[in-house]
């Protein structure tokens, strides 16, 4: 039985089963496949900003404290609501976790959410779409003065950690070394 074979199952796995069938697991491996199962059986990190925050540092390969409030970086949000996407087509998150999110981001100067979030952002000065067409085509270098090459750089900060965790993830499983 593999990992996603576990994962599959219609009820949650308890995370002593968890590390029973697989003691080669880290604490950050495990806290990940947790959260994916958490994910796929739980409507907790949907509705709740505190459960969603702890679900999107462990996918991120973060230990969570459970006991403070500890933040995430834009890459690290963009990075869960990719992971989710894969998990789910249709996925709805209460208005709590929008703000939270809407708050991390702005907090670092992002000035737009994930498309999956369908959240308007009142704050948007520029629309997604043109961010990721300016992120996509540029011209290059982006410039620092205008508030269209400042979100488009951030776009493609996010970008790139995205496609750096995939990265990471094919090679564990190619090389069979953690998740």
């Amino acid at each position: 039985m593999t990992i996603v074979d576990l994962l599959k199952e219609k009820e949650a796995v308890l995370p002593e089963t968890i590390r029973m069938l697989f003691p080669s697991l880290t604490e950050e491996e495990l806290d990940k496949v947790q959260a994916i199962n958490t994910l796929l059986h739980s409507s907790q990190p949907y509705e709740n900003m505190y459960i969603f925050e702890k679900i999107v540092l462990a996918l991120n390969g973060q230990r969570p404290d459970f006991t403070v409030m500890e933040g995430a970086t834009p890459e690290q949000i963009f990075y869960a609501f990719y992971v989710i996407g894969k998990l789910h087509k249709n996925f709805y998150f209460d208005w709590e976790v929008k703000q939270w999110v809407k708050y991390s981001l702005e907090r670092e100067g992002v000035f737009f959410t994930p498309p999956e979030l369908n959240f308007t952002n009142d704050n948007a000065i520029i629309s997604y779409d043109k961010i990721k067409e300016k992120a996509k085509s540029g011209p290059f270098p982006l410039g620092d003065d205008s508030i269209l090459d400042i979100q488009a750089s951030k776009m493609l900060s996010i970008d790139m950690y995205i496609d750096q965790m995939i990265a990471k993830e094919v090679w564990n499983s190619k090389t069979n070394q953690g998740m």
